[in-house]
């Protein structure tokens, strides 16, 4: 049985609006994706929105994908009142984390394309399985490669960040009774990894987002949690219940 609980909390809950996290699935409960906007570039919370809602429309993330998302984004803006200041912004681009899931029910199968410090978990109940692309709370403290809708940025040693074979982890989860795979944007995502099976009791308690927020401002006012855009997606695929 599929069950998915998703929830985003902003970093500044006066400002919601200022929300860089998105996530979204498809309609079959099938895909499922969570990217985080660079605070520091330019319109960054919508070019994360474009690549969750590409990724679950059209999976996995190709070249063909990519150039519609920043195609999207791009006709999304009127740059003919811009100011200079404002167009260099646009021209410098804008960045995000990527993470997008997979699953194949019948099979049990899992297919996890992620680029940048968006995570995806594997756990079995309380035990974690596996984590993706990162898999140690401390590596959360390096920059990142992220995806640009300027594509020349996307090119990392000569190799498309889309092309390289460590952008994936491919696995079968039906070996799992309690399988639940974690999407999460890097916040939690080091949050949970400092203490998993802690955080798995806390997660799988949680019912409603104002509940979720709530962890988070706990978490956040104890600092265990850095304070930014927080973002979670739980897809149940064993037998919790």
């Amino acid at each position: 049985m599929r069950r998915l609980r998703a929830w985003s909390v902003p970093k500044r809950f006066d400002a919601p609006s200022e929300n860089e996290d998105a996530f979204a699935v498809n309609a079959e409960a099938t895909c499922f994706a969570v990217c985080d906007g660079a605070t520091e570039s330019f319109a960054s919370g919508r070019w994360a929105r474009g690549l969750a809602t590409s990724f679950v429309g059209h999976p996995p993330l190709d070249d063909a994908l990519l150039a519609g998302a920043r195609h999207d984004y791009e006709r999304s803006f009127d740059q003919r009142k811009w100011p200079p200041y404002r167009r260099n912004a646009y021209r410098r681009g804008s960045y995000a984390a990527f993470a997008g899931l997979m699953i194949w029910p019948r099979e049990r199968l899992y297919a996890v394309q992620a680029i940048g410090d968006s995570i995806c978990v594997l756990a079995d109940g309380p035990d974690v399985v596996s984590s993706f692309p990162l898999a140690d709370p401390h590596q959360f403290n390096r920059h990142p490669v992220l995806l640009s809708t300027n594509d020349h940025a996307n090119v990392v040693d000569g190799l498309h960040l889309l092309r390289g074979a460590s952008v994936w982890s491919l696995g079968r989860y039906g070996f799992h009774r309690r399988a639940a795979f974690y999407l999460m944007t890097d916040a939690l995502g080091a949050w949970f990894l400092a203490d998993p099976a802690a955080a798995i009791g806390r997660l799988q308690a949680i019912e409603t987002e104002a509940t979720f927020a709530a962890l988070v401002t706990e978490q956040r006012a104890a600092g265990r949690l850095h304070r930014d855009d927080t973002t979670v997606m739980i897809v149940d695929v064993g037998s919790w219940r």
